[in-house]
């Protein structure tokens, strides 16, 4: 920040970034230099930028692997188990129409991210190919919403009993999704993990 602040000033060391671009009329004044070189002084930010992260990425000593798993590539499944509160892989995602409920009893949390637990019907597992500890996105059908109305969950049963697609989704998520006209009405669900 310091060395464009100081281009501010002192202008002329953008000049070996101009590469032949002539420096403007800028008239006189403390910060007449901010009117100069607009496009070189970006070019000459990401040149000092790149160079400071080169110079301390070989002087300072890289974390230990324990505390980067879960946040660099390929430490999916750590991030995955972190998320969710249980081991998961990458696969295609299925997706499928449900009918949504209200749960009769909000499950507690899970994993890291406080996922809410839902329950599914025999027919939408079938239909997503999921079982219990997938990770769900379920979403209002209306694609134009672009994921206004819609919730990561932890599947945390399967019921048996229900023959027809249904979700039962806790108090809070149900209203997060299920707008107050849209009760009788299908959401998406997506397995994802």
């Amino acid at each position: 920040m310091g060395l464009i602040v100081l281009s501010l000033f002192i202008p002329e060391i953008i000049n070996p970034f101009a590469h032949g671009v002539p420096m403007g009329d800028a008239g006189e004044g403390v910060l007449s230099g901010m009117r100069q070189h607009k496009f070189m002084r970006a070019f000459y930010g990401l040149v000092v930028s790149g160079g400071i992260g080169i110079i301390v990425s070989f002087l300072t000593k890289p974390e230990p692997e324990e505390h980067q798993r879960g946040l660099v590539w390929g430490t999916i499944s750590d991030a995955l188990e972190r998320y969710k509160g249980a081991p998961g892989s990458e696969s295609s995602i299925h997706r499928a129409r449900a009918l949504p409920q209200k749960a009769a009893q909000d499950p507690p949390p899970i994993g890291e991210a406080n996922l809410p637990g839902v329950v599914i019907s025999r027919s939408l597992a079938n239909k997503l190919h999921a079982s219990d500890k997938d990770l769900l996105y379920v979403s209002d059908a209306r694609w134009w919403t672009a994921g206004l109305h819609s919730s990561h969950a932890i599947v945390v049963m399967i019921d048996e009993t229900e023959s027809m697609p249904t979700i039962q989704l806790p108090s809070g998520t149900f209203k997060d999704i299920v707008t107050d006209r849209r009760t009788n009405r299908e959401i998406l669900v997506e397995r994802l993990y």
